[in-house]
This record gives structure tokens, sequence and C-alpha cells, in this order.
């Protein structure tokens, strides 16, 4: 019960830590970086950390997840602009356990790169989830995380990210 008071006390606060390096893309060397979207129909499982057809919980979000990747900025956003990155996720189908009526406790995390630099961190409620970033850079290499925080809960799910 504690856990979920904390994340819905906490579903709007994203984390924002400064102080960032940002890196251009460059598509021959980032090809898992598609610009201005990915989906979890593109995302690979992570071994034993599950993909979103099915994707294990933990207390703390970091026994189940997997990444989305994403070159901010579409062909028309000036490269250093700043760009809004859009994040949803579906809850599908609860395959093992179960879900209380308040929903599911995702954590999301928006990471710089392969640096695993944490840019922004948010716990969010619910079988239907989005989380808006505003502080992206158009030309700049971002991986989003999706965790599932429900412990002795696997669920499938679909998620993307744009900007």
């Amino acid at each position: 019960m504690f856990k979920r008071l904390t994340a819905i006390g906490t579903a709007l606060a994203v984390l924002a830590i400064g102080g960032v390096h940002y890196v251009t893309a460059n598509a021959s060397q980032y090809p898992s970086f598609p610009a201005c979207h990915d989906d979890s129909t593109m995302v690979k499982p992570t071994g034993s950390h599950g993909g979103p057809t099915s994707l294990p919980g933990s207390e703390n979000g970091d026994d189940g997840y997997y990444y989305l990747s994403i070159t901010a900025g579409c062909a028309s956003d000036a490269p250093g602009s700043t760009v809004t990155l859009v994040v949803h996720v579906h809850l599908d189908s609860v395959l093992q356990g179960q879900v209380d009526a308040d929903g599911m406790c995702w954590r999301v995390d928006v990471h710089h790169d392969y640096s695993h630099d944490r840019l922004a961190s948010a716990l969010l409620m619910g079988n239907d989830i989005t989380l808006t970033w505003p502080n992206a850079v158009a030309g700049t290499l971002y991986r989003i995380r999706i965790a599932n925080m429900e412990p002795g809960v696997v669920v499938s799910d679909h998620s993307s990210v744009d900007g």
C-alpha cells in the first residue's frame, strides 16, 4: 500500500538532472535509434529482464524492463532545438498475478544514449499512462526505459515514444 501511495504522490513528478553532454546522432553509427518515433513492436526482449510481450515486475523496477530508443526531432526540427518526448504505455494483459483496481505501477526513465545518464524519472499509476518530457534536444539520442513495478505480476503491454 505504501508503494502505491508513494507512486500516486509522485505520478506527475519528473526529476530533471542538469549538466548533461549531448551527442549528435549519426544514423550509420546508431541504426537502432529511429528518428521521431519508436514503439514496442520494434523492441527485442532484454534477456531475463523481459520485454513488452512478457514483462515481470519487481518492487524497484530493476527486474522487468525494456528500452525504446529515439533520435529526438524530425526532419523539420532544427538540430539543437528543443523537442518534447511523449511516451505512452498501455497494459494489454496480465499474464501472471493480479493488478489492483487502481492499475499498474510503472517506472519510466529517460536516458541519454547508451550512457545510462538518467535525465528524468517518473512513477506512474494506471493501465494507460503518458509521460511528456519537454527537455529533449533535436538530433540527440535517447533511450526510454519502461519498467514494471508490480512484484509478482507479469504483464504484456505496448508502448511508444514520439518526439
